[in-house]
């Protein structure tokens, strides 16, 4: 006997009454991420799905889909939480709860969709890993079920290993890009195998780096350029580009910190204040005007060039320094140089005309604890050619 169109949708409807309480898995063919409050948008973070195991009608599949499946969320309140949808082409497990209304619990794993691997994991410890890469659309079958997935591409990821506690953050992995998985042909068994990527990496007291150190943590560029933290007090920032070094700053553990590099250094600022001893090797040169007051240096070494035969010409030191304490040196050939005397403000020298000269005077502060003289400022020859700082 035919059964009518009344007795089919009777038998349907009981059909879908024996799954309440039944847990299915099926396909996710489209998600609806909530996007707006509502009432815009009412759609909170649905999903249609289709189920797997379909009958054929004439040789076709036939599809049956359940439409506006909400999904389970993860610590959710009002406007907060951790939204998730599962994406197009994923396996998952829905629970039904009445008739064509079910939950999506999450997702499962399958042959198609291999979990990511553990390649440190045994039966007593499982490393803990974290890995996500952007969407790309898989592919179906000839029976219109997703069975091709792409290889993950730039993936991020976190991987925390329980035996030695170490962990590590890396961004855009390039060991892990387009590989079936982060196994031990990536590879992905420790720290040491990440040398190429920006990551963050956290050594343990018991990591087994072979070139780092334990109890390090360490910020490492994919051009190269890091920077670290040890445990001694140590720290580094340094630049690197095709595996050469470009500069670094190094603070050592005796508090002692190193700023080196191959160009230049360039300070900037309103007002720059050295407190403690100053050295200065090689030439050196300051361009403009120099005002040199009262200093603790053992001298003050300029240079200058005479203006007439016989004529005094009173020379700007700031130094504060009698006339025993001072001397002028001429520097070109076939000339004289003298002083006259000194006060506070100027040295007063008499020099053969158009010759150039250099002179020196003792800082008082300097005097006054008692120091000896010195043929320049803090140490520093008084030849015209080691220290140019202005002159008349």
């Amino acid at each position: 006997m035919v059964s009518n169109v009344r007795d089919r949708n009777i038998d349907s409807s009981r059909r879908e009454d024996s799954r309440k309480g039944q847990v299915d898995r099926c396909e996710i063919v489209n998600v609806r991420p909530h996007v707006r409050p509502y009432p815009d948008d009412k759609d909170f973070n649905t999903a249609d799905v289709q189920l797997i195991d379909r009958p054929r009608i004439r040789g076709e599949p036939l599809t049956i889909k359940y439409v506006k499946l909400n999904s389970l969320q993860r610590e959710h309140g009002k406007f907060q939480g951790h939204p998730w949808n599962a994406r197009i082409g994923d396996m998952v497990y829905i629970y039904w709860l009445a008739e064509r209304e079910a939950l999506v619990l999450g997702t499962c794993t399958s042959v198609e969709q291999e979990p990511v691997c553990r390649s440190q994991a045994d039966d007593q410890q499982q490393e803990y890993v974290f890995k996500l890469c952007p969407c790309e659309e898989p592919g179906k079958n000839a029976d219109g079920n997703y069975v091709i997935f792409p290889n993950p591409k730039h993936p991020d990821c976190y991987k925390w290993w329980p035996k030695t506690r170490d962990s590590i953050w890396i961004f855009d992995c390039l060991e892990g890009h387009n590989t079936p998985s982060c196994c031990a042909q990536a590879p992905c068994n420790g720290l040491d195998d990440h040398q190429s990527s920006t990551c963050f990496k956290n050594f343990s007291d018991i990591s087994p780096t072979t070139i780092d150190k334990q109890w390090r943590f360490k910020f490492l560029h994919h051009c190269g350029s890091y920077w670290y933290f040890d445990d001694d007090a140590v720290w580094r920032i340094a630049g690197k580009k095709s595996g050469q070094e470009l500069g670094f700053i190094h603070h050592y553990a005796d508090g002692k910190i190193e700023v080196n590099s191959p160009v230049e250094v360039k300070i900037k600022a309103p007002s720059i204040i050295l407190d403690g001893d100053v050295e200065i090797t090689k030439n050196n040169k300051i361009d403009g005007a120099c005002d040199h007051g009262a200093c603790s240096c053992t001298g003050d070494a300029r240079v200058g060039q005479s203006t007439g035969t016989g004529e005094q010409q009173a020379i700007a030191h700031g130094c504060g320094a009698p006339p025993d304490q001072c001397s002028a040196f001429c520097t070109s050939p076939g000339g004289s140089c003298s002083v006259d005397y000194a006060d506070d403000t100027f040295l007063y020298i008499v020099c053969t005309a158009g010759v150039n000269f250099t002179w020196n005077a003792k800082a008082l502060s300097q005097l006054n604890r008692g120091g000896e003289n010195s043929a320049g400022c803090c140490g520093i020859p008084t030849t015209n050619d080691e220290l140019i700082i202005g002159g008349i």
